[in-house]
């Protein structure tokens, strides 16, 4: 009995390979928007993906991609803000983006993955090296 119940329970929070496909899929394509646009403001920078994505223990149908920007520690906290803000609004343009607040600002978006797999937020953060 309990067997079952815990084949039951991980059939639904499990990601099937082809979701995981999907969300990999996302989130590279994420990532490289942001490398691109970061190229435009910066010279030195790097892109990290992060959160459960990442460390691959998102559970199936609550998929969310981070990505961060990590920037020299030269750049001043308001410029990290303000260039930081700019990538993200380019890496993220087309898409409808929530401005949030944390140590400081970061934007977000829903990313549709298919028509049956549901919006994905992608959040881009802003972090000084």
């Amino acid at each position: 009995m309990l067997d079952e119940v815990l084949e039951v329970v991980l059939n639904k929070v499990v990601p099937k390979d082809s979701e995981r496909e999907k969300i990999e899929k996302i989130a590279e394509e994420y990532r490289e928007k942001v490398r691109r646009a970061a190229t435009k403001y910066l010279e030195s920078f790097e892109v990290i993906l992060g959160g459960s994505v990442a460390k691959d223990t998102w559970l199936s149908g609550e998929a969310d991609v981070d990505i961060f920007i990590l920037m020299p520690p030269s750049i001043s906290r308001r410029e990290l803000e303000e260039i930081g803000l700019k990538i993200a609004e380019e890496a993220l343009s087309g898409l409808d983006v929530i401005k949030r607040f944390a140590e400081h600002p970061y934007l977000e978006a829903e990313v549709l993955a298919s028509k049956s797999v549901s919006y994905r937020p992608i959040k881009l953060f802003l972090v000084d090296g």
